[in-house]
């Protein structure tokens, strides 16, 4: 059952959705929405933010005076058309705080400026970075929606350049197949206060430009994972990329992979995002923190 909270927010997000609908440049507006919802949060006590670079990529990294021997690497989402450090601080911190880590946020080329395979290559290099600095054992990739997509691309990437592999993968409501032919996309539609099948749709077509939506590097659902780290997955049921989750799911678990699905009910997408405000992101943080623990320091 949603809170209260998580009612009252989804009427005020459906407002800031249909607001994108007749826009002259909805990439634009969005932007702009997305760091305008994130100004209302404000960063956890005694996190400390410092802007780095990761061979020639911008990236942010969160550190207090708490954390472990352990690193996040993040991967905001955004569609692959918006989002940014900003955007993210706020998530990214009370991420790191949750799991007792240091954390990485990486500002990868956004289309359609810079389509695939820009955002591939920003977190392959950012990724390389990080291994060159802390070992691999201690690191988490973490990413929500089309970050978490890039995050398992990512993974792909590294399987296929047989690179050392990130301990464990957290993904929240990861679109990881941009071909929009899931079969609950029409159910949900109607439920989604944040996602349309039309922005899903034109943001796909701009970030993959001119190679195929099914390119495996684009909808990572189809690419090669055996081999893939333990990996928890957390999505609302009230999310447009509900069956994205059902669906990487199914194919990790059939390349041996140790995979939690966590279905919240009535959960909007990226619920998370909303740090300050739900109860339901504060849970749903400490269940990452655990997870992270167990596959980190099990004992």
């Amino acid at each position: 059952m949603a809170s209260l909270q998580h009612t009252l927010l989804s009427a005020y997000l459906r407002f800031l959705r249909n607001r994108q609908t007749n826009a002259k440049d909805p990439v634009k507006l969005r932007r702009k929405l997305i760091n305008e919802v994130a100004s209302k949060f404000k960063i956890p006590k005694d996190v400390h933010i410092e802007r780095h670079s990761a061979n020639g990529i911008p990236v942010e990294w969160s550190s207090f005076r708490d954390s472990r021997e352990r690193i996040i690497m993040y991967l905001h989402g955004g569609a692959y058309v918006a989002g940014s450090l900003t955007s993210h601080r706020h998530l990214v911190s009370a991420l790191a705080v949750a799991c007792q880590a240091e954390a990485m946020a990486v500002d990868y080329r956004l289309a359609p400026e810079h389509p695939f395979p820009a955002a591939l290559d920003d977190a392959l290099n950012a990724y390389l970075y990080l291994i060159k600095k802390r070992n691999a054992d201690h690191l988490i990739l973490a990413g929500d929606s089309a970050g978490g997509g890039l995050a398992v691309a990512l993974v792909a990437k590294l399987i296929e350049d047989k690179v050392s592999l990130p301990k464990t993968v957290v993904l929240l409501a990861p679109w990881v197949d941009l071909t929009g032919n899931s079969p609950t996309i029409d159910e949900l539609a109607r439920k989604d206060v944040i996602l349309t099948k039309e922005t899903l749709t034109s943001s796909a077509k701009m970030y993959a430009h001119t190679h195929p939506l099914d390119q495996p590097f684009i909808s990572p659902v189809r690419a090669n994972l055996k081999g893939f780290p333990p990996t928890l997955i957390q999505v609302g049921t009230k999310d447009l990329l509900l069956n994205d989750s059902r669906q990487l799911t199914r194919v990790l678990k059939d390349s041996q992979t140790e995979v939690c699905l966590e279905e919240w009910r009535g959960a909007m997408h990226v619920w998370h995002f909303f740090t300050d405000y739900l109860p339901e992101s504060k849970k749903a943080l400490q269940d990452i923190g655990r997870f992270v623990e167990k596959q980190i320091d099990p004992s």
